[in-house]
């Protein structure tokens, strides 16, 4: 189910320097901590059985739509402390109760992540009463499993979906975590209405249609993780000039170099110039991330195609 990450990603991450030291201490850690979508190693891990994954995927299935309705980062004044991966197995085994796909278990066998705020996380899940039975779950308009075959047992979704489904968790993530330290190194509160839609747009430009909720699959590879350099020159462009307005020496870098440059309708650019930001860019982005929030971030990975 794991779709293929993007080279380029790829080796940003593995080049972070993860030593502690290199870690930060300010005031919004708390806004980069937890998942703002379900963590995709909820279900791809290698500690989680198949039988477990397939629930876990269904019962994601069950909230998705609820969920990103009401997906949030942090706001201009106040982080807000996002899920732990165990949160989100938690709520997950709360879905598969309520909906009688797994029974009701001793509440003091359950562990609880001490690294977030459980009053915090309650906020998030506490609003389950709506779901008291399994129903039809769709991905791209198609039925991928009945409300019948769910109480039957059959709970395999075919590889097609999960991995789709899998690179949509993954997306999510890495949209509200990008949109997450931008509002860390940039804080909003002091802005002016216009400011604040200002640098929101901007961060939008990263990625395509400027949307950081997708409520379907999109129809085309594009954006930081497209496998053809020209279907990822833009948002390359748009994440270059963003990225230039951080701290950092890598940032006085990025702010002399270009990806490309709009010239009427049509974007100009080639495969050198792009690689070349890139290989700043995306480093840069991935040891920035870990410093500030002390832990790996989410890469974007390449659009299934089948």
């Amino acid at each position: 189910m794991m779709p293929a990450p993007a080279p380029a990603w790829k080796r940003a991450l593995q080049g972070i320097n993860n030593n502690r030291r290199n870690v930060l201490e300010h005031d919004q850690r708390k806004a980069l901590k937890g998942y703002a979508c379900l963590d995709p190693f909820v279900i791809i891990g290698q500690d989680v059985k198949d039988d477990r994954a397939a629930k876990n995927l269904v019962c994601w299935l069950f909230v998705r739509l609820k969920w990103l309705s009401r997906t949030v980062t942090m706001d201009a004044d106040s982080p807000v402390a996002m899920p732990s991966p165990q949160h989100w197995r938690d709520f997950l085994v709360q879905v598969a109760i309520r909906t009688g796909l797994e029974a009701r278990r001793d509440g003091s066998t359950r562990r609880r992540d001490t690294c977030s705020d459980p009053a915090v996380m309650e906020s998030f899940f506490n609003d389950t009463s709506s779901i008291t039975a399994p129903v039809d779950i769709c991905w791209g308009n198609q039925l991928v499993r009945s409300a019948n075959d769910i109480r039957g047992g059959h709970l395999g979704i075919s590889p097609v979906f999960a991995k789709e489904m899998v690179w949509d968790l993954f997306e999510h993530n890495f949209r509200m975590e990008l949109l997450s330290l931008d509002r860390v190194l940039v804080p909003r509160k002091h802005m002016s209405a216009s400011q604040h839609s200002e640098r929101e747009a901007m961060v939008a430009d990263v990625v395509p249609q400027g949307l950081f909720v997708l409520h379907k699959l999109p129809v085309k590879d594009e954006g930081l993780a497209g496998r053809l350099w020209m279907d990822r020159m833009e948002y390359v462009e748009a994440f270059r000039a963003l990225l230039s307005t951080w701290p950092g020496s890598k940032a006085g870098v990025l702010a002399t170099m270009s990806a490309g440059s709009r010239e009427g309708s049509t974007f100009v650019s080639n495969r050198d110039r792009v690689e070349r930001v890139e290989a700043v860019a995306y480093p840069f982005y991935c040891q920035t991330f870990f410093e500030y929030s002390g832990h790996a971030l989410t890469i974007p990975f390449h659009l299934p195609i089948l």
